[in-house]
């Protein structure tokens, strides 16, 4: 009887302009399937899956759109990726991918406070804090 092969796959989030998903999907295996070969249901010309480890990487670097949103299809990418063991006789599993882009950090860091005030003594020591501002 072959192995079974049990993919997982999270969602998966790009920034414009990244190269790869952190986090490889991870593969359990019963003790009969020694190998599992992933590919692209449909060939990307965005994206590749690794055969050996199920690691999707760009083959471009991605475009985020902001006239249309960030869950349009302009910016969700949709694949099926496909796994297949050495079995025999071969089993195979089909799993949806959703990737979603969305826009690089465009926006300048904002204060937390409008302004910041502080008095300070003339004989305040050297290297003394005088004030903390914050930025998000």
């Amino acid at each position: 009887m072959g192995g079974t092969a049990h993919l997982y796959f999270v969602l998966c989030v790009f920034q414009a302009g990244q190269k790869a998903i952190t986090g490889a999907p991870s593969f359990s295996f019963d003790r009969h399937c020694s190998f599992v070969i992933c590919r692209l249901k449909e060939p990307s010309d965005l994206f590749s899956v690794d055969g050996g480890s199920g690691e999707i990487t760009t083959l471009v670097s991605l475009t985020y759109n902001p006239d249309t949103g960030a869950l349009s299809p302009d910016n969700t990418h949709r694949l099926v990726v496909v796994a297949r063991d050495r079995g025999d006789p071969p089993m195979s599993s089909e799993v949806p991918v959703t990737i979603h882009v969305k826009p690089a950090n465009q926006q300048p860091p904002v204060f937390v406070e409008d302004s910041y005030r502080s008095a300070v003594a003339e004989n305040t020591p050297i290297g003394t804090s005088v004030l903390t501002v914050m930025a998000t």
